[in-house]
């Protein structure tokens, strides 16, 4: 799966190249939200996140169900067209199971690709222990998220969350004493994707 956007109509983004969309996935309690807000803060990406489309779908259907995983794709698909045909820098979020999810990822690469976004793929890999450890952290209850570890623990049994999307993706291990934080994860992440640097803000050297 690539991401160079071949749409007719390369639309620029903010730094007048053309709109990037950088994904951020991993398994739960990866930190993907932490680093993408990071991106949205640093380099003023949109943000994106898998829960944004999740939580609009669970209004009408149950988790897991398949009406709930169409509904979610299909919000994917606009949004990242969207994005993409109005010239933005974006950054979504998602936990990817590779045999479930290939073809739904590859509608939301497509749907982008066609208005001319170029996409760049990032995986956030620290050990289960790590993310034992972050599940159940109160920052993770203002959304609807997987919080306790025997969930974690089932859903890591049963699916490999540690899967490639593609074999060249940057694959960050953001353990908690790995001595990297989400800044600096941020900043790797961006001179993968080929973001511009932030431009100094008032104060700051």
């Amino acid at each position: 799966m690539t991401g160079d956007g071949q749409g007719p109509q390369a639309t620029r983004g903010a730094s007048g190249s053309p709109s990037r969309h950088v994904l951020l996935y991993g398994p739960p309690a990866a930190g993907k939200l932490t680093v993408a807000r990071a991106l949205a803060q640093e380099y003023g990406l949109k943000v994106l996140d898998n829960h944004l489309t999740a939580d609009v779908a669970l209004r009408l259907f149950d988790f897991g169900t398949k009406p709930f995983s169409d509904l979610v794709v299909d919000l994917r698909v606009v949004l990242a067209a969207a994005a993409a045909g109005a010239g933005l820098d974006v950054v979504s979020t998602m936990v990817f199971i590779g045999a479930v999810d290939r073809p739904r990822l590859d509608r939301v690469v497509r749907a982008g690709m066609s208005q001319g976004a170029r996409f760049s793929f990032v995986q956030l890999c620290p050990p289960i222990e790590v993310l034992e450890r972050r599940v159940t952290a109160p920052s993770r209850d203002s959304a609807e998220k997987l919080r306790n570890v025997d969930g974690l623990r089932r859903a890591m049994a049963r699916w490999d969350c540690y899967q490639l999307i593609n074999e060249g993706d940057l694959a960050i291990d953001n353990s908690d004493n790995s001595d990297i934080g989400p800044d600096q994860v941020a900043a790797l992440v961006a001179e993968h994707a080929g973001l511009p640097s932030p431009a100094p803000s008032p104060g700051r050297p």
